[in-house]
């Protein structure tokens, strides 16, 4: 130890003191209680090759090391008067390589929460409520234009445009039915025809959500884990103003009920009634366009002691353009190998062809890629004096789950 160590350490230990003292002396009085603070994160790496096949144009192939979606997650929320809970929620994530903002990080949750057992409300940037099912892909993204409700108002290929915004979203539970009705108002990203971001606030969308959700701990316990119906509109940007909207109906079901040998399968609908007939030349007129997506999965989990050790999926997803009469299709076999807690090997292999017009709007109309690599998350809680409802990390895509 030298001398300025030897000098610092007893202030740092009467320091350490004080503050530990006036947690304390806080926490009694109870005039500043300290919040429950959980931290979580996730990290994807992946080797991608690819190889696209175009009409008229020559092949490409691609080999990159992606970490688009890793995150990093941070709740603060404390026990209010009425035995409610109220807080907030910090994420960071990486975005994909073709992102406009590609060399930064992207607050995807910034949003604060109120939330008791029978009703939850969310105010701020979160995931949008433009889905029902998740399915298990590696990334929430691999098969985004099947998956979610496309945002009309966007000409960017950020891929986080289309998944994220602000809204307010009021959930109201029946517990007992495992019910839940969900109300949203949201504000979607909104581009200029070159992708750069408008200025100003506007609520351009919202909608309503009504679904029976068997709890985590439950979910052996009957075949239907999962089954809901929503609709959503967005007032978009055409001929001066105009409406799209959008019905989603999907589930979940049990087709066993072995915990350690589990095979289950999912699928959702969407249909989009679209808002004008421009064609499918940019992202925005195929947000616009009038459309039909189907996707399915089936996905089994092989787990010893109740601990999840490898699971396979296989995820079809096909897209009719019903105006234009163009469709685009894709089939995503995965598989996750656990090698730990938070640890896994991942593998998954995509391909997507088109027809018609869409090729030549997209540029290929066959595309096939292999991705290879290694996933880790974690959560951590500190001052917990709540109890868990539900886990951090839920706020991100579950397959490592």
């Amino acid at each position: 130890m030298n001398d300025a160590t030897g000098r610092a350490l007893p202030g740092l230990v009467l320091l350490g003191a004080l503050f530990a003292s006036a947690a304390a002396w806080a926490a009694d009085v109870g005039a500043d209680v300290a919040p429950r603070i959980t931290v979580g994160g996730r990290l994807i790496s992946t080797l991608d090759l690819g190889r696209a096949y175009g009409q008229g144009r020559d092949d490409e192939d691609t080999a990159d090391v992606d970490v688009a979606d890793s995150s990093l997650l941070v709740r603060f929320d404390k026990r209010l008067f009425d035995q409610s809970v109220g807080g907030a929620v910090l994420g960071l994530e990486f975005p994909d390589p073709d992102a406009d903002f590609a060399d930064t990080v992207y607050y995807h949750h910034v949003f604060a929460f109120l939330w008791d057992r029978n009703y939850r409300i969310e105010l701020g940037r979160t995931k949008l409520r433009n889905y029902l099912v998740e399915f298990p892909t590696l990334r929430d993204d691999d098969l985004l234009w099947f998956t979610e409700t496309t945002n009309g108002l966007s000409n960017s290929n950020t891929e986080e445009y289309q998944q994220f915004g602000n809204h307010l979203a009021v959930d109201l539970f029946a517990p007992r039915q495992y019910l839940a009705g969900t109300f949203y108002l949201a504000q979607r990203t909104e581009t200029e025809d070159d992708g750069s971001v408008k200025d100003g606030f506007d609520v351009n969308g919202g909608g309503v959500q009504f679904q029976r959700t068997v709890p985590a701990a439950l979910k052996f316990s009957g075949r239907v884990r999962q089954a809901g119906v929503g609709w959503d509109v967005q007032r978009v940007d055409v001929d001066g103003g105009a409406w799209k909207n959008a019905f989603v109906a999907g589930g979940v079901v049990n087709l066993t009920l072995d915990p350690a040998d589990h095979w289950e399968a999912m699928a959702q609908a969407i249909y989009d009634l679209g808002a004008g007939d421009e064609g499918l030349g940019t992202v925005r007129t195929r947000a616009l366009a009038r459309s039909v997506s189907v996707v399915g999965a089936v996905n089994f989990r092989k787990s010893t002691f109740q601990l999840l050790r490898w699971k396979a999926g296989l995820t079809g997803a096909y897209k009719r353009y019903t105006q234009e009469g163009d469709g685009e299709w894709s089939v995503v076999p995965t598989f996750q190998y656990r090698l730990g807690d938070g640890v896994a090997a991942v593998a998954q292999y995509r391909y997507t062809g088109r027809s018609a017009d869409l090729v030549r709007a997209v540029g290929f109309d066959r595309e096939h890629r292999v991705q290879v690599g290694l996933t880790f998350d974690f959560e951590a809680g500190f001052n917990d004096y709540i109890g868990e409802r539900q886990s951090i990390l839920n706020l991100e895509h579950g397959f490592v789950r």
